[in-house]
C-alpha cells in the first residue's frame, strides 16, 4: 500500500521534476536520470554532432555518436556501482566472511566513470535532438 508521502512526492515529480525525497540520494537519483536519458538519446536520436558524422556509412552515420554516448552510459553505471558501495566483496578467512574492500575495481569504476564523466561535460550542449 502507498503511503501518503508516495502520493506527495508523485505530485511534486509532476510540478517540478523532482520530489524532495530525491535528495536524500540526490547523486543516485540524477545519475538514474542521466542514465535512462542518454540511453533513450542514443536509442531513438535522428542526428548528431558535425564532428561524429560519417557520410561514408549510409544508414549508420552517427555510429562514432552513439559510441560515444554508450561511454557516457556506462561511465554513469560505473558511478552508480561506487554509489552503491559496489567496490567491496565477500572474503572468508579464518571460518568467518568479512567485508573487504576491492581496490582493482574501485580502480576500474572510477576510470570508467571519470572518462563517463569527461565526456557527459565535454559534449554536454550536444544532448538533445
Amino acid at each position: 500500500m502507498k503511503s501518503i508521502n508516495d502520493l506527495k512526492w508523485f505530485i511534486q515529480r509532476g510540478r517540478n521534476g523532482y520530489a524532495e525525497s530525491d535528495f536524500w540520494d540526490f547523486d543516485l537519483y540524477l545519475i538514474d536520470i542521466i542514465i535512462a536519458g542518454v540511453d533513450y538519446l542514443k536509442k531513438n536520436g535522428h542526428g548528431c554532432p558535425n564532428e561524429f558524422y560519417d557520410s561514408k556509412k549510409v544508414n549508420n552515420e552517427c555510429d562514432k555518436w552513439k559510441f560515444t554516448l554508450n561511454e557516457i552510459i556506462e561511465g554513469f553505471k560505473a558511478g552508480k556501482e561506487i554509489i552503491e558501495h559496489k567496490t567491496s566483496l565477500w572474503k572468508k578467512e579464518n571460518g568467518y566472511y568479512k567485508i573487504v574492500f576491492d581496490t582493482e575495481k574501485a580502480k576500474l569504476l572510477t576510470k570508467k566513470f571519470d572518462r563517463g564523466m569527461e565526456l557527459f561535460s565535454k559534449y554536454f550542449f550536444n544532448l538533445w535532438d
